[in-house]
């Protein structure tokens, strides 16, 4: 009975030691055992060891750097604006250029909104890859949404951590300091040890998941970064800016994305009125497409009641131009809505569908769409983006547009068209095909009062 006696007494001292040792490494990855044993040294401090626990607890859990930006992981960083990317990381000295603290900045947000609006410029948005970058966006305010209930969890549970803990260390140190004393014989202590061991398992493991969850943020915010830069100079480059200089100057110093914006943008008055006009014509194709219509050489003038009528009415309310009742009668509200049309695709206005309109109602919007998008693309490359003084003539309305200082001071009607000798049949006879050629050139000389001869033709016809 006594041997039983003397093991069950060393096997009890075994599983305190036990517990001891558990709850003296989690006191290790709190603070560092040089500070600890010499804080824990003195006697006369020990009744400040809670306190100081509950001052140093919270600084567990590290802070995002400013400067959070993984150096190693942006120099694998993979995408073919790779070597402007480390330009611009080593201009800024490696510090985020799009967030700030693990969170998008004023400067990403801008960004961000601008490359979800390039559909209205007419540029394949697929190679900018945005799911993605949506993904990562929420992916970060979700690690921040975790990060910040973890830390508000450890700094308002730190009275009760201490509570815990704190007793069981004193015991500890006084037990060293008086090797005589039967500490471990004491179940007051060895409860206490117990709740100190389950305190601090449960508060390393949240400081651990706050550390692992703040790397997780880390990198994600690393690569988000690196991938809005890549983007912003591929935005650059297809806005039709060559001067690589200029961008990498502006996303450096701007802190609101106003310069960079302003520096792609390009002058030409036409650019966002067609980009507006290409907003509205996506819009229309998110209707079902309409039918092919098919008309008779029959010319529609108000008053008219006719099947071609509603398939018109129909036309014109898809394409936003008619808002009245869908009947096969030619009213008022129709003859405003063909005049609207005609207006707006350059023929003649007088609210009469002639052959020429109803060729231009058959045109489907997706074929429009293209035509505005190729409009935008030449508009985007230089010399036009940039025009601060020259001559543009605008073939398809026959005008000659002068700018100054990036501004139209004048429009003057011209001719266009070019004697190739090239025929066409068009209906039962051939016409010659006097297309404009399109050319880039400077004006080196000008001819005042230039004289000019009628021609063979003209003088036939006269």
């Amino acid at each position: 009975m006594v041997r039983v006696s003397r093991l069950s007494n060393n096997s009890r001292k075994l599983a305190i030691l036990l517990r001891l040792l558990v709850v003296l490494l989690l006191v290790s990855f709190i603070v560092s055992a040089k500070k600890r044993l010499a804080f824990c040294s003195e006697s006369d401090q020990l009744e400040n060891l809670p306190a100081y626990f509950a001052k140093n607890l919270s600084k567990s859990v590290k802070e995002f750097p400013e400067n959070a930006i993984i150096q190693n992981y942006i120099l694998s960083f993979e995408d073919t604006h790779r070597t402007d990317v480390l330009e611009l990381y080593e201009k800024v000295g490696f510090q985020p250029v799009f967030l700030t603290n693990g969170k998008l900045n004023k400067k990403g947000k801008r960004l961000l909104e601008r490359l979800n609006s390039l559909v209205f410029d007419g540029i394949d948005v697929d190679m900018y890859a945005l799911v993605s970058i949506q993904e990562k966006v929420a992916r970060i305010e979700a690690l921040n949404n975790i990060l910040k209930e973890l830390k508000t969890y450890i700094s308002s549970e730190p009275k009760i951590f201490v509570e815990r803990f704190c007793p069981a260390y004193i015991s500890y140190v006084s037990f060293n300091s008086n090797p005589g004393a039967s500490v471990f014989t004491s179940p007051k202590a060895a409860h206490q040890i117990k709740a100190a061991n389950d305190t601090c398992e449960v508060f390393m493991q949240v400081i651990a998941t706050a550390n692992k969850t703040l790397i997780n943020l880390n990198e994600t915010a690393s690569d988000l970064d690196a991938m809005l830069i890549a983007r912003a100079f591929r935005l650059a480059r297809d806005m039709g800016v060559e001067d690589k200089e200029s961008v990498l100057d502006a996303l450096a110093r701007d802190d609101d994305l106003s310069d960079f914006l302003k520096l792609i943008e390009p002058k030409s008055v036409h650019y966002a009125p067609l980009r507006k006009a290409l907003k509205a014509l996506l819009e229309k194709c998110s209707y079902p497409p309409p039918e092919t219509l098919t008309f008779s050489s029959r010319i529609l003038r108000p008053g008219t009641v006719s099947d071609e009528v509603l398939a018109i009415k129909k036309r014109l309310k898809r394409e936003g131009y008619y808002k009245g009742p869908l009947d096969n009668r030619y009213d008022w509200g129709l003859e405003e809505a063909v005049k609207e049309f005609q207006r707006a695709n350059a023929l003649q206005v007088d609210g009469i569908v002639g052959q020429e309109t109803k060729e231009a109602l058959k045109v489907p919007v997706e074929e429009k769409i293209r035509y505005v998008k190729l409009a935008l693309a030449e508009f985007r490359k230089e010399p036009l983006r940039d025009l601060e003084r020259g001559i543009v003539i605008n073939i398809p309305q026959f005008m000659l547009e002068v700018y100054f200082n990036g501004q139209i001071i004048e429009r003057h009607k011209v001719i266009v068209g070019k004697a190739n000798g090239k025929k066409k049949k068009l209906g039962n006879r051939l016409v010659g095909i006097n297309q404009t050629p399109e050319l880039e050139s400077k004006i080196t000389r000008i001819v005042f009062k230039p004289r000019w001869y009628v021609n063979k033709r003209i003088l036939k016809e006269l």
